[in-house]
């Protein structure tokens, strides 16, 4: 009985969105928003307040000297020392616009990511099942473009269906995650190329995301 292919999967291959990939941005994603909280209660409450603390300790100030009260005056420059310089109308505007255009561009950045890392990528009894693509049986894969595989885990395959339509279908180890998407990169390079020797170890230097392999059998 001859060998099982080793770079052939025994059963399907699946790669869900990176774990990581998705955390830190989701991260990111929260940052943005409430920094546009944050900057919309300065806008709002927190400079106003501010500016109507600076002119009462101004006022103050104003009345000692009217009076000469050098104590009095003194002890309200003090004041005025540390609650710092009187904001700006434009500091004001600022603070709300931003307090405006940060949270909707943090949602939209959300879209953003959710989009690219939706679906999965799946391989199943030779047939590619990428996102955003029609399933993509192995024999109709044209090629693949590893430039930017060892260095950042990006490859790109071409393919051409039977009926003339072609795609490009970009396989991320950071996006995804990586060990099932590696599996798929090797598949797709063995096809392609079924003579080449194996490489002895994974190309890129990553910890796999989530330590899942997603590698089920049917």
């Amino acid at each position: 009985m001859s060998e099982p292919d080793s770079a052939t999967p025994a059963g399907p291959v699946v790669a869900r969105y990176g774990a990581y990939y998705r955390n830190m941005r989701y991260i990111m994603v929260t940052l943005i928003v409430a920094f546009g909280v944050w900057f919309g209660y300065d806008g709002f409450y927190g400079y106003p307040e501010h500016n109507r603390k600076y002119d009462e300790i101004a006022a103050r100030q104003q009345a000692a000297i009217d009076a000469n009260d050098d104590t009095a005056r003194a002890t309200a420059a003090e004041e005025l020392r540390k609650h710092g310089a009187r904001k700006t109308d434009t500091d004001i505007a600022l603070q709300k616009i931003l307090c405006f255009v940060l949270p909707p561009l943090g949602l939209l950045y959300l879209g953003f990511i959710l989009y690219r890392s939706r679906g999965e990528y799946r391989l199943a009894d030779g047939v590619l099942h990428p996102p955003g693509h029609p399933p993509v049986p192995l024999s109709e894969i044209t090629g693949i473009d590893d430039a930017l595989w060892d260095r950042k885990g990006i490859s790109v395959i071409t393919y051409a269906a039977p009926g003339g339509a072609t795609g490009r279908i970009t396989l991320d180890d950071f996006i995804y995650e990586a060990k099932p998407i590696r599996e798929i990169h090797k598949a797709v390079k063995h096809h392609l190329h079924p003579d080449a020797p194996e490489p002895a170890e994974e190309p890129r230097d990553q910890p796999l995301d989530g330590g899942s392999t997603s590698v089920t059998s049917e």
